[in-house]
């Protein structure tokens, strides 16, 4: 059953397009939502007054301390509160993941609870160059460091199994490396990934995200190449 998956949605400088997305769940069936704001300014209190407003469970970070750790207050909150659940879809506030895709993940997740799903995004048209580039570039690392195939290792839009919960809390990282170093621990721990083709949406040149090309990429790289070199001195 739908209903037996909850949905997490980290949320930064968040705008009316986490209204529409919580609305549009909520029509298709997917009542459990988790919002987790990460410490942006009180710009902000009329959105986030609106989400409470809508009924979703809303937890609060007073500072900002990044997707990874806003992912893992949702994931704690999400074990403690609903026991009895197949897992939870993580999905961006900032309108990239369709309430279409969220659902097939959700229908997904319910047809092998125990297997981790990827939402894999296509890079062929209608994409910014500079998020083209890096996702090509991330993905063809990863394969030669790791040796696993992913088709679209940056996607924030995943079904976690309730039973791996624990797992992802003990994942390092804080910001966007941690949605890489699960890749990882997925891959270490010798986990099903399955991936699922889905709608590639980027709104204004993907002007809203709060990814830093610069840092960000910096922290995603360091934990990919250590990963790997340590592959590589394990083998030796």
């Amino acid at each position: 059953m739908i209903s037996d998956v909850a949905v997490l949605i980290p949320s930064y400088k968040a705008d009316s397009k986490l209204t529409d997305l919580i609305g549009d769940l909520h029509a298709v069936g997917l009542k459990d939502i988790i919002v987790v704001r990460d410490g942006d300014n009180s710009d902000y209190d009329g959105i986030y007054d609106n989400v409470q407003a809508l009924g979703c469970h809303f937890l609060e970070h007073k500072t900002n301390l990044g997707k990874g750790a806003a992912l893992k207050t949702g994931f704690e909150y999400i074990y403690d509160q609903f026991p009895d659940i197949t897992g939870v879809i993580t999905a961006d506030a900032d309108g990239q993941h369709t309430p279409k895709d969220i659902l097939s993940l959700a229908k997904a997740l319910n047809e092998a609870p125990s297997h981790f799903v990827l939402g894999a995004r296509k890079f062929d048209k209608d994409v910014p160059i500079r998020s083209k580039v890096g996702n090509s570039l991330t993905k063809y690392i990863f394969r030669f460091l790791v040796g696993m195939s992913i088709n679209d290792t940056q996607s924030g839009l995943r079904a976690i199994p309730y039973i791996h919960l624990p797992l992802m809390l003990k994942i390092p990282g804080e910001r966007y490396e941690y949605e890489l170093n699960m890749l990882l621990s997925i891959h270490k721990n010798n986990l099903t990934l399955n991936e699922i083709v889905i709608e590639t949406v980027y709104l204004d040149e993907n002007k809203g995200s709060s990814f830093n090309p610069l840092l960000d990429s910096f922290r995603v790289y360091k934990s990919l190449f250590a990963y790997g070199l340590s592959g590589l001195a394990s083998f030796a």
